[in-house]
């Protein structure tokens, strides 16, 4: 398994995301735009397959995708 970043870091990243969508009105993804953000991370170096982890964030993307308001850290999506 690939490492993930520092559990500090982890929550910080979490917690922005979760923010930036609950000011946003909790916006939900389209299925078809979450299951694009999630065929571009399963193609990427950095998702860690075992967990459905970005190993750049530490976010479980399952979850991340459907965030409206979520972004890849590295600008793929």
């Amino acid at each position: 398994m690939k490492p993930l970043p520092a559990v500090p870091r982890m929550l910080r990243n979490a917690t922005q995301d979760v923010i930036k969508w609950i000011v946003a009105g909790v916006p939900v993804s389209s299925q078809k735009v979450m299951a694009n953000r999630f065929e571009i991370c399963q193609a990427c170096d950095l998702f860690e397959k075992s967990s459905s982890r970005c190993t750049r964030c530490g976010c479980f993307m399952t979850a991340k995708v459907r965030l409206k308001t979520a972004m890849c850290p590295i600008g793929k999506w």
